[in-house]
């Protein structure tokens, strides 16, 4: 006996769905064979919790510095022609002023307190450019074992540096482009570059490395332009150093792209139990070479802490990424009104969080995948993740999945819009209160 058509069109669309489902599955385990970026090695080190690194942050920017005296820098008319000399003559409280022009690379060493901004001139839209690398010496202290680091500016052992109104042209060695080694201080309103518009040549590894030695680093980074960078826009690195923080607030973050095979980038990487805020930002154009080995991310919390609240996140190849590798620390992350799409492959991967992660109020759409979470490492018995009223629909191939792989994985949502679920293999845990979904294999 035929089976009437409607019965026969139903039975049709099911198999459909389980089969497309079942390809989808395999192509997304494909995809997520890729690893976060390589990031900086340390030593094991104590995991500070949100509150204790925010205090710290707190207790060092609002130290008040001394009112001193102004120092103009011009290369042309004096009295200094060149940043350095005016360091070297400040004392805590100065502000140097930069007159437009094109000056070499400088650093501050055992300084407190030194403002240096560069004036602008408007009508013949002049600017403060530093550009050209200087070489951070042995004597300073801050070299690897096995090889020098070439920076444009480098502050090292100083308390309430702030440069202000500067463009910074890393050159295409450097290591960095600006470091904070062992300093607080805060950049507000500069232009950072890798390198000097040259796409395909070797690039620094960075545009700000904000790093702890002997001491940790505490640096505010806002209103600026972060860009072009060969690797990672900003590094937060506690270098082992417990209490190394960022703020990052209303900067573009953006890379570029590379003719090399394999070269990746990140906006942002909050590394080995270093603190970051990180909010009204907008971070794009992150993205691998095709077919790449490792994962370009707008945000790498590699066994790093981070609150971000009201990012735009989109165009580059994971939005957010989470991982614990065993090193010492557990990454965490709290997102409150982030916005994250558009990205080529997920918007938010979570490998290595425990229970005091937990995403609110977040959109993640038009990704291929939602988020997946997974437990490849194996580093903790569980990975945990808490979502509350987010909408994570509309992402391309699957909303949400889960891969627990060495360990288990849970889930937990409340007040949640998503569509479509997928779990490799126990054992995971989902729980779902006042949601709705249309489909689920299995659970």
């Amino acid at each position: 006996m035929k089976l009437p058509f409607k019965i026969f069109l139903k039975a049709f669309t099911v198999v459909f769905l389980v089969g497309s489902l079942l390809v989808l599955g395999g192509f997304a385990q494909e995809i997520k064979k890729l690893k976060p970026s390589p990031f900086l090695g340390a030593e094991k080190g104590q995991t500070l919790t949100f509150m204790q690194l925010q205090s710290n942050f707190a207790k060092v920017s609002k130290k008040e510095c001394p009112k001193g005296n102004k120092l103009v820098v011009d290369a042309v008319e004096g009295p200094y022609f060149d940043i350095q000399s005016a360091i070297a003559a400040a004392f805590e409280g100065d502000k140097i002023e930069v007159m437009p022009g094109i000056y070499p690379g400088f650093f501050v060493v055992d300084k407190n307190c030194i403002e240096i901004k560069g004036k602008k001139d408007k009508k013949n839209d002049g600017e403060v450019i530093i550009s050209n690398s200087i070489l951070a010496e042995p004597s300073l202290n801050v070299t690897d074992v096995d090889k020098k680091n070439d920076v444009t500016i480098f502050i090292h052992n100083s308390t309430n540096i702030k440069l202000k109104e500067l463009t910074i042209v890393g050159d295409v060695l450097d290591d960095a482009g600006v470091w904070y080694a062992s300093s607080t201080g805060e950049i507000d309103h500069c232009d950072i570059a890798a390198t000097a518009d040259t796409p395909g040549s070797p690039s620094p590894a960075c545009c700000l490395l904000i790093m702890g030695r002997g001491s940790p680093s505490i640096v505010k980074v806002k209103h600026s332009k972060i860009h072009d960078f060969g690797k990672i826009g900003i590094v937060v690195h506690s270098y082992a150093v417990p209490g190394t923080s960022a703020v990052i607030e209303h900067n573009e973050i953006y890379g570029r792209s590379f003719d090399n095979p394999n070269r990746v980038q990140d906006g942002i990487q909050c590394n080995w139990g270093a603190y970051a805020e990180i909010k009204h930002n907008k971070i794009f154009d992150c993205l691998a070479h095709p077919d790449p080995t490792w994962a370009s991310n707008g945000i790498l919390l590699a066994e790093g802490t981070a609150d971000t609240s009201h990012n735009s996140i989109k165009n580059c190849f994971e939005g957010i990424y989470t991982a614990s590798s065993g090193y010492g620390w557990i990454a965490m992350l709290n997102s409150k009104d982030d916005k994250i799409e558009d990205n080529m492959d997920t918007g938010i991967v979570l490998e290595g969080t425990d229970e005091n992660t937990s995403i609110e109020h977040t959109i993640v759409k038009n990704n291929a995948y939602g988020i997946w979470q997974g437990n490849w490492y194996g580093v903790l018995d569980e990975v945990v993740a808490n979502f509350k009223n987010c909408d994570l629909r509309k992402n391309l191939i699957l909303d949400v999945v889960q891969d627990p792989y060495l360990g288990n994985t849970t889930l937990n949502f409340e007040k949640v819009k998503y569509d479509t679920y997928w779990v490799y293999e126990p054992p995971s845990i989902f729980t779902s209160k006042n949601d709705k979904f249309r489909f689920s294999f299995p659970i």
